[in-house]
């Protein structure tokens, strides 16, 4: 038996015009990449709310606005406990000019940070010690000096002197008070009510989500921050005290 040969398959005509259909392909994300870039020019550099509306920004792209950012917990989401001391200084700079220029200038960040741990009064023996091994007041030092070194427009503190003792309390209220003075705006959270009678302008209460009232600390008792913290708006206190 003779083994039946197989015949040539012609080639369809779409085969020969698979290269056109690639460079055509290609074409379009090119074209579509310098219509997003010029979008993207004029959106930043002729849009006013492209630097005012910073709400709508995540934290690493305010950080150029000079936003400072004292968290909730140091620990968890203030430091990088096994990165030592240089390390976690540099968090918000390691990208810029003079921290980095083609590589990091190590020389220039240990400098760096011995002027911030000596401005600072951070107890500790060097830098080169992993910010896990320092007291929690010493903690709060390294990121006050990390985001107050370079004096920011708006700082945002979260609980700042929660667990310190009361030399470090009182540490950190001279910081962010300074900062206050040197006409930057603070947005401080607590729920330590002497605290915030102590430090603040204005007091805002929040309860649920919503603002119960926006007093001054020197005309107000603390019962009353006590009723709007539970939930009495600071207008029904009003009107019940009028009637």
């Amino acid at each position: 038996y003779s083994t039946p040969q197989r015949l040539p398959v012609p080639r369809s005509k779409t085969v020969s015009s698979r290269p056109f259909i690639t460079s055509l392909g290609r074409f379009r994300i090119k074209f579509r990449l310098i219509v997003f870039f010029i979008v993207t020019f004029f959106f930043f550099f002729f849009n006013d709310t492209a630097t005012t509306e910073i709400y709508t920004l995540s934290l690493h792209d305010a950080l150029p606005i000079y936003v400072g950012h004292i968290p909730e917990d140091r620990r968890v989401s203030g430091l990088m406990l096994e990165m030592n001391l240089r390390e976690n200084l540099i968090l918000h700079d390691y990208h810029t000019v003079p921290h980095s220029k083609l590589f990091l200038d190590w020389k220039f960040i240990r400098n760096h940070t011995n002027k911030l741990i000596e401005d600072y009064d951070i107890r500790t023996p060097g830098s080169d010690l992993p910010a896990g091994k320092l007291s929690g007041g010493n903690q709060q030092k390294l990121i006050l000096a990390r985001e107050l070194h370079g004096n920011p427009d708006v700082l945002i503190s979260m609980h700042a002197t929660r667990g310190l003792d009361v030399g470090a309390i009182e540490y950190v209220h001279k910081n962010i008070i300074g900062q206050r003075d040197a006409g930057a705006a603070i947005l401080y959270v607590s729920t330590e009510i002497d605290e915030l009678l102590n430090i603040s302008d204005r007091i805002a209460v929040v309860h649920s989500g919503e603002i119960m009232g926006v007093v001054d600390p020197k005309n107000v008792t603390i019962k009353e921050l006590g009723l709007m913290m539970a939930g009495t708006k600071k207008d029904s206190m009003e009107d019940s005290n009028s009637t």
